[in-house]
């Protein structure tokens, strides 16, 4: 009985260190995959932080242009583009509130105020770069005008990198969707009106960059140029007579005969949706998708 007792214990001594080992043993194998992952982390960090500093720098690089005279006068230029871009955006929203009839005297007497302020900044602006043509600079002067410019709100473009102005990219012209080498017009509103002529100006372009409250106008019965008004692109405009009238205008201005010898030529219009998306007639118009007909007067264009 003495020697089953001891051989028990045995046996129970054994387990409780064979245990005892499988448990240091996952135990190491837990610390060794913190530590990998601890290693793991810390690198990734290094790598994320030496990105931050290359980006920092490159764009530092990038922006960090030396004040000097001719940079100083370019971006005057820049500001002053931007100066006219807005008043020239407030005006439109003027015309199209007229139109519309949404116009009362407090909104007038703010459009006015606002417009008053955007054209003091333009004549500050003259003034400065007028200054800055006729005298010598040093360092000091340089950096004066520069807090001038800032002054005035334009801070922001000595943060940027001249790639970027908006003086400097023409590709960002209002309206015109990347890759169309069409021709661009404006309606009395603002709202962009791409033409394309026939075999001339690629349709599917046109057509990808129609949204549903786009127009698409044809002449009637004939092919022609096609002319897409991008009302999507300014609101409250999609039922205004006047773009339509330009756009049909267009339309007939740009018909395949290539003279104008009719005062008013029938065109008719659809939804954008309603074109031909894909195949030799992408673009095309059929009659009975069309929403509306009006004359089309093309010496008014």
């Amino acid at each position: 009985m003495v020697v089953f007792r001891i051989i028990m214990l045995v046996l129970v001594l054994l387990l409780n260190t064979r245990e005892v080992k499988c448990f240091a043993a996952i135990r190491a194998k837990s610390q060794s995959l913190v530590e990998m992952r601890r290693l793991s982390l810390q690198k990734t960090k290094k790598s994320n932080n030496a990105k931050k500093k290359h980006g920092s720098i490159k764009h530092m690089q990038q922006t960090d242009t030396s004040l000097s005279k001719s940079y100083l006068l370019d971006v005057i230029d820049e500001a002053s583009y931007r100066q006219a871009y807005a008043i020239e955006a407030l005006d439109r929203e003027v015309e199209r509130q007229r139109i519309q009839q949404q116009l009362d005297d407090s909104k007038t007497d703010r459009i006015e105020a606002r417009r008053d302020e955007l054209s003091n900044i333009s004549i500050r602006l003259e003034n400065i770069q007028s200054s800055l043509q006729c005298s010598q600079l040093d360092k000091q002067s340089m950096e004066h005008t520069k807090q001038e410019i800032c002054k005035l709100g334009y801070a922001s473009i000595f943060k940027q990198p001249q790639s970027s102005w908006k003086s400097k990219i023409k590709e960002k012209e209002f309206g015109r969707p990347l890759g169309f080498d069409g021709q661009l017009y404006y309606s009395p509103l603002g709202v962009p009106i791409l033409v394309g002529r026939m075999n001339a100006h690629k349709d599917d372009i046109m057509r990808n960059a129609a949204n549903g409250a786009d127009l698409w106008f044809q002449v009637e019965d004939y092919n022609g140029g096609r002319v897409l008004l991008r009302t999507s692109l300014m609101r409250g405009t999609m039922n205004s007579k006047k773009c339509k009238q330009m756009a049909a205008d267009l339309a007939a201005k740009f018909i395949v005969w290539g003279d104008h010898r009719y005062e008013s030529i029938p065109v008719i219009y659809t939804d954008s949706r309603k074109v031909a998306k894909r195949g030799t007639k992408v673009g095309s118009m059929k009659k009975s998708k069309s929403i509306g007909r009006m004359m089309g007067y093309p010496k008014d264009v």
